[in-house]
């Protein structure tokens, strides 16, 4: 009936290969040195902090770049035969820092899906990077993560709710690393979140923004609000369903006529606004004049 095992060695014990059965056991394990057999012999892995080893197995990654393999052996070799297999990249939760590094891509960061944050300075000065893919549960990225990379052309962002980006993760930290041109890279994103991509800062600042699958997604408007008065109150009303309204008031504009016998006083108020929604264009604006 055993069916969760929880070891706290920050070491993995020997172990027996049959010590346990052919059960299905969940294994919850404080590191990745338990990342190995007979221990991946368990029905499914996870670290104590709640996250899966998830789609890994024993599988060598085949690095592009040389450079960046050397860098990444120092710290989730695991196994020690100076390879990254998809396990060792899976149990990663903070990567080291490539500043200044003469890599030219790291498009296998995709694999180290226990990635959350891209800290501040951590590709700071690699001016020969070219194209990086950032793995699907990574949400921020910090000042300066970006700074100096010249030549960055293709960013590639797996997550379906685009990452907090620091204002200035891309901005210049120094002469000799400067402001990223966003509009020279072309960002690839998935097609289900391409829209929020197009519409959401600075993400909207790269040159041409795609879908990683290729697939053709048009970008949506807010259809045009109308302005009405109901029962002594100014409302709003879209055709597109929720949306924002952000509208604004002119103060009053006075006008006075006199006849002789009296004087008359006109007030108008104009209203102005315009509908608001996450991944889709900001409508045109709306507006009406009363008295």
């Amino acid at each position: 009936g055993l069916i969760h095992v929880y070891l706290n060695p920050e070491t993995a014990p020997e172990i027996g290969k049959t010590s346990f059965g052919p059960n299905k056991i969940t294994l919850h394990v404080p590191n990745a040195t338990y990342l190995k057999e007979p221990w991946l012999s368990f029905g499914t892995v996870f670290l104590l902090s709640g996250d899966e080893f998830e789609g890994a197995d024993y599988t060598v990654i085949t690095f592009d770049d040389e450079t960046v393999k050397r860098k990444l052996i120092k710290v989730c070799d695991y196994t020690g035969d100076k390879e990254i297999c998809m396990w060792e990249a899976a149990a990663v939760t903070s990567i080291p820092s490539f500043q200044s590094c003469t890599m030219t891509s790291f498009n296998e960061l995709k694999y180290f899906t226990g990635v959350r944050t891209i800290p501040k300075e951590t590709f700071l000065g690699c001016s020969n990077l070219i194209s990086i893919t950032i793995p699907e549960k990574v949400t921020s990225i910090g000042d300066y993560a970006f700074s100096g990379c010249r030549n960055l052309t293709h960013l590639c962002c797996m997550a379906e709710e685009p990452p907090s980006v620091s204002s200035y993760a891309f901005k210049e930290y120094s002469s000799q690393n400067p402001t990223v041109d966003l509009s020279n890279v072309t960002l690839y994103v998935p097609s289900s979140a391409i829209n929020i991509y197009r519409t959401s800062e600075p993400w909207n600042s790269f040159g041409d923004i795609q879908t990683i699958e290729g697939t053709e997604v048009e970008l949506q408007k807010c259809d045009t609000p109308t302005i009405r008065l109901e029962d002594g109150k100014i409302k709003f009303r879209c055709e597109t369903e929720g949306v924002s309204f952000v509208s604004s008031i002119i103060t009053p504009t006075s006008s006075a006529s006199a006849d002789g016998s009296e004087i008359t006083f006109s007030h108008n108020y104009k209203v102005t606004v315009h509908a608001e929604k996450r991944g889709y264009l900001r409508s045109d604006d709306a507006e009406m004049v009363f008295d």
